[in-house]
């Protein structure tokens, strides 16, 4: 027999004395009345489990992660608002040859500015949600006055 926590034994004490009551209240329903024996009544702990569950938890952590090589979409950006820009101050016959500067100029800033952090590393967190599996609580187990009754004790 295993020794119970004050938790478990109080449980067991509940439940042994609700199974007294509704004896004596079958008994008084069939014109007999019965009165608690003076004798104490044992349960017998039969097995004693941990109460597995499986909980979602989220797990950060820092990682090294390199820079990304943005400079296509930086000249294709650039390029086309470097051609509108080109476009709105032209004039007449140079309207085109300011649109084409205007491109080129976009195309190569926008590529400086996309490729900038290429190649540099940074830390980032990342985080993740994962099923991690913990004990909350115990499945007791026990037999009293000739019949077995499992009880599950939360933490």
């Amino acid at each position: 027999m295993k020794i119970l926590s004050t938790r478990c034994a109080a449980l067991i004490g509940f439940a042994m004395l609700a199974t007294g009551l509704v004896e004596q209240a079958q008994a008084q329903v069939q014109g007999q009345i019965q009165y608690p024996s003076q004798s104490q009544e044992v349960a017998h702990v039969l097995q004693i489990s941990p109460r597995m569950v499986t909980i979602p938890q989220q797990q950060c952590q820092q990682v090294l992660v390199q820079g990304q090589d943005n400079s296509t979409a930086g000249t294709i950006i650039g390029g086309v608002a470097g051609g509108i820009l080109g476009n709105q101050v032209g004039r007449g016959d140079g309207r085109t040859a300011a649109t084409a500067l205007g491109a080129v100029v976009g195309a190569l800033s926008g590529s400086a500015l996309g490729g900038r952090d290429a190649g540099v590393a940074q830390y980032r967190t990342v985080c993740n949600t994962v099923p991690v599996t913990v004990q909350q609580g115990e499945i007791v187990t026990f037999e009293f006055r000739g019949r077995q009754f499992t009880q599950i004790f939360s933490n």
